[in-house]
């Protein structure tokens, strides 16, 4: 019984990184992210204090690449709201 609980146990452990790493996304407007995923509290804190460079997600990095194509002064006109792309 008590191998079958260690077992258990260390798989419960293992699992977290079989499924993958969590994505990181990037704050967009209105307390969601870019890619449309709504944040809680403590998240939205934590994303106005992380640095870009380490987002991983996949679709918020293809908005961010696309806003940082644009010209500067369609970013201008856009009058503090991130762009959707």
């Amino acid at each position: 019984m008590k191998n079958l609980q260690t077992f258990l146990a260390f798989f419960y452990i293992q699992k977290k990184f079989l499924i993958g790493m969590r994505r990181r996304h990037m704050l967009g407007t209105h307390d969601k992210t870019l890619c449309g995923w709504s944040v809680t509290t403590g998240e939205l804190t934590q994303l106005r204090k992380m640095d870009s460079k380490y987002v991983n997600c996949k679709r918020c990095l293809d908005k961010l690449d696309a806003a940082a194509a644009l010209p500067s002064s369609k970013l201008r006109n856009s009058k503090g709201t991130t762009v959707n792309v």
